[in-house]
């Protein structure tokens, strides 16, 4: 009788062993990106960032295999469960790149990121909200410079915006430039519902995030 109880524990140890080992293969073979910079399909994308990748749990370096298409030096790092690729140069101009990663340890994971770099170098800044000549003695006059900031700059009324996390302002007519304090995909989450309670459709505006 205690024989076969020691067999009966030692049947269900060993179950509980095979439990966890297949438990921490399946959890290898997952991983998942949760946020990107620039976005998949984004346009316009600065010549000169670094590139991000944010996935949901924390990974080294040694694990990355990274193919980027047209190809171009770069280095990478990675803090905690975040893979920053930086290019030695600064991307072409006008380009539809993309970059491919693949990972020795989890072996199922496969991801592209596509985007188009934008024709300048640098997004030029706001010097001024663009206005129609003055006319002092036309009625329409204040209603037709309302309609074009209310085109071109939805948020004029509510920029420059900060919090302890971040800082929002306008670079030129629906680009936003925005500050990272607090560099956190919650952060980054947190700018389209900002600009969704301001009324405006988080689509209609491109974000340029920058970091303190």
């Amino acid at each position: 009788m205690l024989k076969n109880k020691r067999n009966i524990i030692i049947i269900a140890v060993l179950f509980l062993i095979a439990g966890l080992i297949i438990t921490a293969i399946f959890v290898n073979k997952n991983l998942k990106v949760v946020y990107t910079y620039p976005k998949d399909n984004e346009d316009q994308v600065l010549i000169n960032i670094d590139i991000e990748f944010w996935f949901d749990k924390n990974t080294v370096l040694s694990g990355w295999i990274i193919t980027p298409y047209p190809n171009f030096d770069f280095t990478a790092k990675t803090e905690n469960n975040k893979l920053i690729i930086s290019p030695k140069n600064n991307l072409n101009k006008d380009i539809f790149y993309k970059v491919e990663l693949k990972n020795k340890v989890y072996s199922d994971f496969y991801y592209i990121l596509t985007f188009k770099t934008s024709s300048s170098d640098i997004l030029p800044s706001i010097s001024a909200i663009p206005t129609l000549p003055y006319k002092p003695d036309d009625p329409d006059f204040y209603y037709e410079t309302k309609a074009l900031i209310d085109k071109n700059y939805p948020l004029f009324d509510y920029v420059p915006y900060k919090t302890t996390d971040f800082s929002v302002d306008y670079l030129k007519p629906n680009v936003l430039e925005v500050i990272l304090i607090n560099d956190t995909p919650e952060v980054r989450q947190e700018i389209p519902h900002w600009i969704k309670s301001k009324g405006v459709d988080p689509a209609s505006q491109q974000i340029i995030w920058k970091k303190k």
